[in-house]
Order: structure tokens, then C-alpha cells, then sequence
């Protein structure tokens, strides 16, 4: 069974700052920075291990620079490629979006940015999928108060 190694880093900016959960990735023994500034660096360096040809059922283990006898994290690359990091938990990542059978479209990356419909977003979705719609508000909640309707009185103690 294949391994690869990869070595994290810790990532810095332009000023020498470090970059506060973020790592940069190199293959042992290599000085070429394959994944800059990650936060999920075994994950999204077997992405890119996949798009170079590596094996899927290899196994990429990581270690720190500064203790690389010790492996931190290990998987099939194959795997890995296939999750993200959302919070404390890893989950599925979502395919690529490709362009829909039979759309003229050839290229997308020239294809401009993608304008979302209306999701809806400021209202919010639940938990199963749903999206909440709201109604138009009715025109007697828009009417203003009749002058013939009671005014509202202060409270009994003033507050």
C-alpha cells in the first residue's frame, strides 16, 4: 500500500504574522507548498494529491514540522477528498457544480458569477428543508386606527 506523506506548517502573511488556524502543506521531503493558509490541511491536500494523479486507495498521513516521526492524522486519500470541516464535525462535500446537460454553456469559469434566485434567505429555512414563505400583509394591519376606535391608555402605574 502506497503512503504519502504531508508536512503542516504553521501559515504566515505578508508581515510575518501568523495566520491563526491556518496551515501550509508540503509533501515530505519537498520544499513546493501544495495547500497555503488551510485550515483543513489533510483534507484539501488529498484533493489535490487526487488532481496529480495520486491513487485513491494510498494513504496520506500528516505530520507536524517540528515532530515528523509522529502521524497526527491518516486516511485513504480517495476518503478524505470526499469530506469537509464544518465546526467540529466532518461532513460530506458537495459536488462541484457542472453545467446542466444540453446548456450551451462550454466553459464555465468563463461563464461570469452565478446570480442566485430567490432563496428566501432572509426568512430563514428549518431544519428539514422547507423553506418558511411569508404573506403579504393584510391591508386591514396597513389601515391606520380609526378615530372612532379607543386610544390606547397608559398603564394603571405609569411604567
Amino acid at each position: 500500500m502506497t503512503k504519502i506523506v504531508i508536512v503542516t506548517t504553521p501559515s504566515f502573511d505578508g508581515r510575518g504574522k501568523r495566520r491563526h488556524g491556518r496551515f501550509d502543506v508540503r509533501l515530505q521531503g519537498g520544499d513546493e507548498v501544495i495547500c497555503e493558509a488551510t485550515q483543513q490541511p489533510l483534507l484539501d491536500a488529498s484533493r489535490v494529491l487526487l488532481q496529480r494523479g495520486a491513487d485513491r486507495t494510498a494513504t496520506i498521513c500528516k505530520v507536524r514540522a517540528d515532530a515528523p516521526t509522529i502521524v497526527t492524522m491518516r486516511a485513504p486519500i480517495g476518503v478524505a477528498a470526499q469530506y469537509d470541516v464544518m465546526g467540529s464535525a466532518f461532513v460530506r462535500r458537495k459536488p462541484a457544480a457542472r453545467p446542466m446537460p444540453g446548456s450551451r454553456i462550454e466553459n464555465t469559469a468563463s461563464a461570469g458569477p452565478v446570480v442566485p434566485g430567490n432563496t428566501n434567505a432572509t426568512l430563514g429555512a428549518s431544519h428539514n428543508g422547507s423553506l418558511k414563505t411569508a404573506s403579504p400583509p393584510s391591508p386591514t394591519s396597513l389601515a391606520a386606527p380609526s378615530p372612532t376606535a379607543p386610544a390606547a391608555r397608559p398603564h394603571p402605574k405609569g411604567k
